[in-house]
């Protein structure tokens, strides 16, 4: 008589384990529910302020942890106008403004806690020609318009595009760790373009002795003006086409470089 295998017993998790998948569960269902009933909360309660403020003898602006900031350039010796729109919901945010003997002005907001809810601080700013300006945003673009000044530019934001229009400075940089670079008809004897994860495209109205564009994770598009540059352009994973004239001894140096896209670089129309 032939003996069939017994059929090996069945594995169950040992109680205690269970009991803890069992709470961690719970837990998390939990969790969920009162992140669902937050966002309903906040949501009713969301509303928005716009604020005006006017500021006189203003050398340098430096906005720090705002949202969305957006520039336009105003006549020499003109105040400084502000206009911030505030959101808040269950999170009421943060803001102070400082006067320096000097003239200058800091504006700076930040949302309290690491819970969700809609909570930001919008700038819209007509800056005096000739301010010292630089603006970082921690949750939004940063976007510069007909802005003319004779101190340096730098522009920043750690999650949204940077964008200038018809800017000119003696030293323009634009950043951002998570958003495209723009910068169009823009003038200065440097330009430094950086973006981690986005594109990075610029148009020059006039040759920078300096012209710097960099980023780990997009494209680099250039239009720049008929002369000879000290060229060095180079992608890791990208396709290159530079079809302006260069030559290692000219001191205007050009520096386009992609970790992971395409680089263009050519002369504007």
């Amino acid at each position: 008589m032939t003996t069939l295998p017994q059929p090996a017993p069945a594995h169950r998790t040992p109680l205690p384990i269970r009991r803890v998948l069992f709470a961690v569960a719970a837990l998390l269902a939990l969790f969920l529910v009162l992140v669902g009933a937050f966002n309903v909360i906040d949501h009713a309660s969301r509303h928005t302020t716009t604020e005006r403020a006017s500021f006189d003898g203003v050398r340098s602006l430096v906005i720090e942890d705002a949202s969305d900031v957006r520039l336009t350039g105003a006549p020499a010796g003109a105040p400084l106008e502000v206009v911030t729109r505030a959101t808040e919901g269950l999170r009421t945010p943060e803001r102070s403004v400082e006067r320096g003997p000097g003239g200058e002005l800091q504006l700076s907001s930040s949302c309290p806690g690491f819970l969700g809810g809609h909570c930001s601080v919008d700038y819209t700013i007509s800056v005096p020609a000739g301010t010292v300006l630089r603006a970082e945003a921690d949750a939004g673009d940063v976007v510069a318009e007909r802005l003319t000044t004779t101190e340096p530019l730098v522009l920043d934001s750690s999650a949204g595009d940077v964008e200038a229009i018809d800017v000119t400075a003696p030293s323009i940089e634009l950043s951002s760790s998570a958003g495209d670079v723009e910068g169009r008809g823009l003038s200065a004897e440097r330009i430094d373009l950086h973006s981690s994860a986005g594109d990075v495209e610029a148009s020059l109205d006039t040759p920078a002795q300096r012209l710097v564009a960099e980023s780990s994770a997009g494209d680099v598009e250039l239009l720049v003006p008929d002369v000879t540059y000290d060229l060095s352009a180079s992608s890791s994973a990208g396709d290159v086409d530079a079809r302006v004239a260069s030559d290692p001894d000219s001191r205007r140096v050009l520096t386009a470089h992609s970790s992971a896209g395409d680089v263009s670089v050519a002369v504007r129309p």
